[in-house]
């Protein structure tokens, strides 16, 4: 049961950090001019909380591919 809530514990801290990342990736990317902006919602959230700095990747390439396109 402990090992659940330090999984539960280490899920939202992924969540909490992931949101700062990508609201300070979406400033720069902005300040730079570049149109690479990820949500801040509960499918990029879970992404991110789920899979960690691998999630926050991955979203940043699909939206390098999307926008590309």
């Amino acid at each position: 049961m402990i090992e659940f809530f330090k999984w539960i514990g280490n899920v939202m801290l992924r969540l909490i950090f992931g949101a700062i990342g990508i609201f300070a990736m979406n400033a720069i990317f902005q300040a730079v001019s570049m149109d690479m902006v990820v949500g801040i919602n509960l499918e990029t959230m879970a992404t991110i909380g789920l899979l960690g700095v691998p999630g926050f990747v991955l979203l940043y390439a699909i939206t390098y591919c999307v926008n590309d396109a």
